[in-house]
């Protein structure tokens, strides 16, 4: 689904999604903080095994023991070999932890996203539209189909990511619009100039608050996108104006179910 920008203030809190990314973010700082200090304790051993200090007191130790010292040695023996044990029983914990962290960290992501919004009420509608397009000097340069597909009734969008719901008595309309470009050459376009929303046989027309505008369409492509009306849930009578702000306007009444 394509995130919509809200450009009023009707929205009520989001589902406490904030809190869980939150939680989520912690968590794998608080992984990686381990996996950190893991590594960082693993290879200062290894350099310590490496250094000529050790390879040296491991050769003098290997001397003595050929020549007959083991038993003057041996109380060194086991807790050198019981180091050893641990630092490979570490080694392989801790590669099990970071793995575990990631899968964990991805079915957290997969877990946290939101759910498309409900619909209450549908209504197809298939309008096609043809718009000019004119360059700076009000020139037409070619044309693009503007295809209203349906109007749907939902009680939440998703902005930025997350759910809002709308406040205690507010339902969103929702058009699903696409825009066709035929052209050689891509273009930029105000999707919410077009359409106008009536309510209550009122003779206001409300422009869409939610939109993604400026929608940029391709050449020789199609894109979607919505369009968006915070509409109060006893509205009735909802008329649609489509057209060029300063062109022929054609009405659509809806009838959603």
């Amino acid at each position: 689904m394509e995130e919509l920008n809200l450009s009023t203030p009707i929205l009520s809190n989001p589902d406490n999604e904030s809190s869980a990314a939150e939680q989520k973010e912690e968590k794998n700082n608080f992984g990686e903080k381990q996996k950190k200090a893991f590594w960082n304790f693993f290879h200062k051993t290894k350099r310590q095994i490496k250094s000529a200090e050790f390879k040296q007191r491991v050769a003098s130790s290997t001397n003595k023991f050929r020549n007959g010292n083991f038993r003057k040695y041996k109380k060194y023996f086991y807790p050198a070999l019981g180091i050893v044990i641990v630092i490979i029983t570490t080694f392989y914990i801790g590669k099990s932890f970071g793995q575990g962290q990631v899968n964990n960290s991805n079915n957290s992501a997969e877990n946290s996203r939101p759910l498309p919004a409900t619909t209450l009420a549908k209504q197809e509608l298939n309008k096609k539209f043809n718009f000019p397009l004119k360059n700076e000097k009000g020139k037409k340069v070619g044309e693009l189909t503007y295809k209203i597909e349906t109007a749907e009734l939902q009680d939440s969008i998703i902005v930025k990511g997350q759910r809002a719901r709308a406040v205690k008595g507010r339902i969103f309309l929702i058009l699903n619009i696409k825009i066709i470009n035929d052209n050689s050459q891509g273009v930029q376009i105000n999707s919410k100039d077009y359409v106008r929303l009536s309510v209550n046989n009122q003779n206001e027309w409300i422009a869409a608050d939610i939109h993604n505008d400026p929608v940029e369409v391709q050449a020789i492509s199609t894109k979607l996108t919505r369009l968006g009306f915070p509409i109060n849930e006893i509205s009735s009578s909802l008329r649609l104006q489509i057209g060029e702000i300063d062109g022929k306007k054609e009405i659509i009444e809806l009838k959603l179910k």
